[in-house]
C-alpha cells in the first residue's frame, strides 16, 4: 500500500519547495548527560548537512534489553517563540502537564528537535525566513518537516530504537507536523494530534493564519 502512495506523496514534497530530504543531521554534539531512573536525558546538538545546528532532547532507558519504541515529539507554535523544544519537559499552557514522564512511563524513547524560529533558533524571526525560503522557491513549513524526517533517520539508524515502532506526536503546530509526517513518511508508524485545526483552508480564509 506504502508504494501506492509515492506518486502522491512527490507531489506535496515537490509543493512544500523539494525540502524534504535535503537535510541530515551529523553525529551530534552531546552538551550534557543525565542519568534519572533508569533513564538517560541527553541535550544534543547535531550539525546539518546545510551548515546550522539543531538543538534536541533525547530521552532513552539506560539498560536496553531489546530496541524500545520510540516517538518524535513535535512541539507547538501557539506564538511562544521562546518554548521550543522546553515543551517536552516544562509543558506550555495548553497542555495539562509535560509529556516527557508521561512518555519515558511507557517505555518509549524521546526525541524532540527544536524548529526553526524557535528556542535558541529565534533568530531570524518567523516572518524573515518564511520570506527567504519563498525568494528561493522553497517554503519555511517544508523545512520544519525536513528537519523532523531528518529525525526520523536518527532513530531508525539507533541502535536502542525498534525503527519499526517510530511514531510522532504533537498538539497544534506540532500535531499537524506529526499528521503531515505520517502522510509522507512510511516509517512513522502512528501519529497522535492533540489538537489542531483539520481544516487548515478555513484558518486562512477567517484570517487567523497568521496568529
Amino acid at each position: 500500500m506504502a508504494g501506492d502512495l509515492e506518486p502522491e506523496r512527490e507531489a506535496v514534497r515537490t509543493l512544500l519547495g523539494g525540502e524534504l530530504g535535503t537535510v541530515r543531521l551529523g553525529d551530534p554534539k552531546v552538551r550534557s548527560h543525565e542519568a534519572e531512573d533508569g533513564w538517560l536525558t541527553e541535550d544534543l546538538l547535531f550539525p546539518t548537512s546545510l551548515g546550522d545546528d539543531i538543538p534536541g532532547y533525547f530521552l532513552r532507558p539506560e539498560a536496553v534489553a531489546a530496541p524500545v519504541p520510540a516517538i518524535l515529539y513535535c512541539h507547538a507554535h501557539g506564538a511562544r517563540y521562546d518554548i521550543g523544544r522546553a515543551e517536552l519537559f516544562d509543558g506550555r499552557a495548553a497542555l495539562q502537564s509535560a509529556y516527557a514522564a508521561d512518555l519515558c512511563g511507557l517505555g518509549c524513547a524521546v526525541l524532540c528537535l527544536e524548529m526553526p524560529c524557535f528556542g535558541e533558533r529565534r533568530e531570524p524571526g518567523e516572518s524573515a525566513l518564511a520570506k527567504t525560503h519563498l525568494w528561493h522557491g522553497r517554503t519555511l513549513f517544508g523545512r520544519m518537516l525536513a528537519e523532523l524526517v531528518a529525525g526520523v533517520d536518527y532513530l531508525a539508524a539507533h541502535p536502542d530504537i525498534d525503527r519499526d515502532r517510530i511514531g510522532a506526536m504533537g498538539i497544534s503546530m506540532g500535531g499537524t507536523h506529526a499528521w503531515w509526517l505520517a502522510a509522507l513518511d512510511s516509517r512513522i508508524r502512528a501519529a497522535a494530534n492533540l489538537c489542531c485545526f483539520a481544516d487548515l483552508e478555513c484558518l486562512v480564509a477567517s484570517g487567523e493564519h497568521d496568529g
